[in-house]
């Protein structure tokens, strides 16, 4: 084998051995319902796979609340946070983050 053979060989060797870095994958995005009152309550409401998902459903959930009555505000295209009212008593959020941030603060 020539000098050249053996030179390629080992650049292909060292080239397929190399640990391959892949790109990050994205994070998965959770839909929230935060009640301010009466009493105040955190709640999962949607698992979405991406940001978009995650701001399509809320605007989904907000939509139907105000269909049924209630004061929604905030509903537009690539939104993270709607307010509602339900009734007199009701208000909250829907809020959009990324499963990595619990909107909940830290645990103690």
């Amino acid at each position: 084998m020539t000098r050249r053979g053996l030179g390629l060989m080992m650049a292909t060797l060292c080239c397929l051995l190399a640990p391959s870095t892949s790109a990050p994958a994205e994070s998965g995005w959770l839909l929230w319902r935060h009640e301010v009152s009466p009493m105040p309550k955190w709640e999962v409401s949607g698992a979405p796979h991406t940001e978009h998902e995650c701001s399509e459903q809320l605007i989904g959930i907000g939509t139907s609340m105000r269909r049924r009555g209630d004061m929604v505000s905030g509903i537009v295209l690539g939104t993270h946070k709607v307010a509602y009212r339900v009734g007199d008593a009701t208000k909250g959020y829907l809020l959009c983050f990324p499963d990595t941030v619990d909107p909940r603060g830290p645990k103690r």
